[in-house]
């Protein structure tokens, strides 16, 4: 999910000045297992517009709204261009 805001945004320095974190933790929330905190995924709604809703970043926090959908599994992942 981290990976799609970078992508919306256009890169981790982007969204790291819309969180008020450093481009580096970016990269970390990027590229590890963990999960973001509470207030990292309400920035990044924020920081996307709602186009990418905390509750698809943290469902176990963020009630999905009825009718919500969850997206299928990989939606957000970023492809590799050869």
């Amino acid at each position: 999910m981290i990976r799609a805001a970078v992508r919306h945004l256009g890169s981790q320095g982007k969204l790291a000045r819309s969180l008020g974190l450093s481009q580096a933790r970016v990269s970390q929330l990027c590229s590890s297992v963990p999960r973001c905190s509470a207030e990292v995924a309400l920035g990044v709604e924020k920081a996307t517009a709602s186009t990418i809703p905390a509750w698809h970043i943290r469902p176990d926090l963020f009630p999905h709204p009825p009718g919500g959908v969850l997206p299928p599994p990989g939606f957000y992942e970023v492809s590799e261009v050869a």
